[in-house]
């Protein structure tokens, strides 16, 4: 490199870094655009959850809004009817026979009976059982 001369290394190294400069500026302007798409792509991706939710919260407004709401509810808090309406009350069915709602008061009295017992006879029963 004896034979260059000093004009013209001196170009090469403003060429140098004038490529370097470009490089930076090239590689930070990318990184940039990056950044905004995925800014972008959130917010896109946020106001498309929105939109479902307000679809939500519409069709709530809307069903609670209705008049065939409005009058389930005044007939299931209030006990309210309409003229010519009839109110049945249906009980519910019980899944229990008799003989066992019969033993399971007798349990229970019994557990009552020994419940309300004093602790001297408490052992009494325990130690010699029902004489």
């Amino acid at each position: 490199m004896k034979n260059v001369s000093p004009t013209t290394r001196f170009i090469l190294i403003v060429e140098f870094i004038v490529a370097i400069y470009m490089l930076i500026a090239l590689t930070t302007s990318e990184y940039e655009s990056f950044r905004v798409e995925r800014y972008i792509e959130e917010f896109e991706q946020r106001n498309q959850e929105i939109a479902v939710e307000n679809t939500e919260l519409k069709d709530q407004y809307e069903y609670f809004t209705s008049p065939e709401y409005q009058e389930k509810i005044a007939k299931q808090n209030f006990g309210l009817v309409r003229p010519g309406e009839e109110v049945l009350i249906i009980p519910e069915s019980s899944t229990v026979s008799d003989e066992e709602e019969y033993q399971n008061k007798l349990i229970s009295e019994r557990e009552r009976f020994y419940r309300d017992l004093n602790v001297p006879l408490k052992w009494w029963y325990f130690f010699f059982g029902d004489v």
